[in-house]
């Protein structure tokens, strides 16, 4: 959930685009979700509750690993503006036929359940 726009302590960390209607007054620096994503399997899954009980926390989250480029943010570089690891020229002759194979693979395509085995297989298990 988006939470009003808070005067934020750091002078440097100003939002790095315009935002503009009901956007303008949010904060674009942290967010109330009820999933902590840096917790991987949350102890209130574990209980058994049918509904969300009410006693259970919201978490304030952070946006700032998007924009603030700073030593104390590390998440910035691997998240938000990315790390590249590999140059091309490590890659060798066939970069672009490489690239080609694996822009391939990433590509949606439609197929029947009956032309997926293992797909099948797994469905069967269940």
């Amino acid at each position: 959930m988006l939470l009003p726009r808070a005067e934020h302590s750091i002078d440097d960390m100003k939002c790095p685009v315009v935002l503009s209607g009901f956007l303008g007054k949010k904060d674009y620096c942290t967010y109330l979700g009820h999933y902590h994503t840096d917790v991987t399997l949350p102890s209130e899954y574990f209980r058994d509750d049918v509904q969300r009980p009410a006693d259970l926390p919201a978490h304030h989250l952070d946006f700032t690993y998007l924009f603030e480029k700073s030593l104390e943010n590390p998440d910035h570089i691997l998240m938000g503006s990315g790390l590249q690891i590999q140059e091309d020229s490590e890659i060798g002759a066939h970069s672009a036929e490489l690239r080609a194979a694996k822009r391939s693979r990433a590509s949606a395509s439609e197929i029947a359940t009956a032309n997926a085995p293992l797909l099948l297989e797994a469905l069967s298990k269940g």
